[in-house]
């Protein structure tokens, strides 16, 4: 469960870079992939430009994107 909590996280911020710059964000995420399982969590996030989920206020903005979103009913 707590995997699949950390991608949760991981996901939204992404989509919240997408919301500012696709191009960017696809080549995060591209970069991300092509590193797979060769690095550790904290250095895969990184490389992906991502927030660490276990510091303060990073689940909070990663889920207000979301948030944001739904109510603005832009998706």
């Amino acid at each position: 469960y707590i995997d699949y909590a950390l991608a949760a996280v991981g996901a939204f911020e992404f989509y919240s870079k997408m919301r500012k710059d696709q191009k960017s964000a696809w080549e995060d995420y591209i970069k991300l992939c092509r590193a797979g399982g060769s690095k550790g969590y904290f250095e895969l996030l990184k490389l992906a430009g991502l927030s660490n989920p276990f510091e303060e206020g990073t689940v909070a903005r990663a889920v207000k994107a979301v948030t944001d979103a739904m109510e603005s009913g832009i998706y």
